[in-house]
């Protein structure tokens, strides 16, 4: 029974650490588009601050769960 719940746990995790892969690198991308918007086109993304918000909160999350395993 223990080797079961390793094996999900370990399945859990490794779950987690791919979506902050993913997150985080949905997050640089947002941020980077949302600057070279800014300064180099003089328009800004209304929805870029809105989704690095929320993206920085599940990375944190997600990174903190990995941590406590």
């Amino acid at each position: 029974m223990r080797s079961l719940l390793e094996k999900i746990a370990n399945a859990l995790a490794f779950i987690a650490e791919m979506l902050c892969a993913v997150f985080t690198t949905v997050l640089v991308a947002v941020l980077f588009m949302n600057v070279v918007g800014r300064f180099c086109f003089s328009h800004s993304f209304p929805w870029a601050e809105e989704v690095s918000k929320y993206l920085i909160i599940w990375v944190s999350m997600l990174a903190v769960s990995i941590l406590i395993k």
